[in-house]
């Protein structure tokens, strides 16, 4: 059975636009929501990288015809295979719970289609490759008929396979989706230790014990518990959940492992994570929470990963006689309290409940989330006027406090936090 799948109408309103620009061909990524009938709601432009067009047209008259006036032209395609592929992964990044890069777009003449499936699926290997996104979608728009054309990849399938059509049709999608919010608090303890790769174990044990502590929680929301039985529709707005999640603890199995003379303190994290996703009207309550919580999960991986890659850089400049991260110092370099901040979340709407994210370092403003982003989503998003009237901080803040005492005690005493 062919898979279903729909686009928002204004898929419509994005091709008059490149018709009445004169756009000869356009690729870029498909931005929705996956399921048993898979929503396509934005179509988001691969931006040029320098003066190198993420696709391009050669047009190639067939001279093998008899008659000039029956000679075909076709259109020879070249697509950047490794700027759409990055850019499929910057995208994902940005993207709150519940939406996904779900594949492909290219927008040009019919005769150019054949030509650049097979690098419309290295594409997509690479998309698959760089991030944890499953897109396996390809829609062909013709600047011709301005007929929509949607084919499947399955997970494997050769480059030359023959793809599945999918049954297709343009329907208004985005109104059916509204933002489900929670707060989440965070407490987690990790030691300080000298070596770099040591400190990135510890980490990526918290990761993994405060990811399973979310997943584990239970989501209520106006008062009832979420359930299989309720949709989203059935709720009033706006839509709040309360995850109820069980307390964390000091792993003490993961903490024997530790060699007591690697250690000169302990790193505190503390604050609250706000976590937000896009669910559908008809969603289950249980599947919505579920989004919910997979966003959350995502936000402080991306969180800490941000911390880490600042502390490699650190360190690695430490070679050249540069500063040593805080989180890296030894307690005879470092006073008795240390408080870092990991990266707070922002989100930027863009078209009604759709809107994308980004994660300011310490010491960034809005306007630098703004230059990160204005490229990679383009006319899509007038960003500047949209921080000037009202983004959606829904910021984060936790804390990592440093003690500089005698951490050996802590491990052996048990201690929940």
């Amino acid at each position: 059975m062919a898979p279903v799948c729909q686009g928002d109408e204004s898929f419509g309103q994005h091709v008059e636009v490149l018709l009445q620009s004169r756009v000869n061909a356009e690729v870029g990524v498909l931005i929705g929501r996956p399921g048993n009938r898979d929503i396509f709601l934005l179509l988001l432009p691969t931006p040029h990288e320098g003066n190198t067009a993420p696709v391009e047209l050669q047009s190639v008259t067939d001279s093998s015809s008899k008659k000039k006036k029956k000679a075909q032209p076709d259109a020879q395609v070249h697509l950047a295979v490794d700027s759409i592929t990055e850019h499929a992964a910057q995208v994902a990044a940005m993207l709150p719970g519940g939406l996904s890069v779900m594949g492909l777009y290219l927008y040009g003449p019919e005769a150019a289609f054949s030509n650049a499936t097979s690098q419309l699926c290295k594409a997509l290997d690479g998309m698959v490759a760089a991030s944890s996104t499953t897109a396996d979608k390809l829609l062909f728009i013709s600047s011709q008929s301005r007929n929509f054309l949607c084919k499947h990849r399955a997970a494997g399938a050769p480059s030359s396979a023959t793809l599945p059509v999918c049954e297709f049709k343009l329907v208004p999608s985005l109104s059916g989706f509204s933002i489900m919010t929670c707060r989440h608090c965070v407490s987690m303890i990790l030691p300080i230790l000298d070596k770099m790769q040591a400190l990135s174990t510890n980490v990526e044990s918290l990761i993994a014990a405060e990811c399973q502590r979310i997943t584990n929680g239970i989501g209520t929301t106006q008062g009832s518990m979420a359930s299989s039985s309720t949709t989203v529709g059935d709720l009033q707005q706006p839509l709040q959940v309360e995850l109820l999640c069980p307390p964390s603890c000091c792993d003490t199995t993961q903490a024997a492992d530790v060699k007591e003379a690697s250690v000169s303190g302990r790193v505190v994290l503390e604050g609250v994570l706000h976590g937000r996703a896009m669910v559908h009207k008809k969603d289950m309550l249980s599947t919505a929470v579920d989004l919910l919580k997979a966003d959350l999960v995502s936000s402080l991986q991306t969180r800490l990963d941000i911390l880490m890659a600042e502390a490699e850089e650190v360190s690695e400049s430490n070679e050249a006689g540069g500063a040593r991260h805080a989180i890296l110092q030894s307690t005879s370099e470092s006073s008795t309290y240390i408080s870092l901040r990991l990266p707070t979340r922002v989100f930027f709407p863009v078209q009604d409940t759709l809107s994308f994210c980004d994660y300011l370092a310490s010491g960034e403003s809005m306007t630098d989330a703004t230059c990160r982003l204005q490229p990679l989503l383009g006319k899509q998003a007038n960003l500047s006027q949209v921080r000037l009237r009202s983004v959606s901080l829904e910021t984060v803040y936790i804390k990592c406090t440093v003690h500089v005492s005698c951490i050996k005690r802590l491990l052996k005493a048990n201690m929940c936090l």
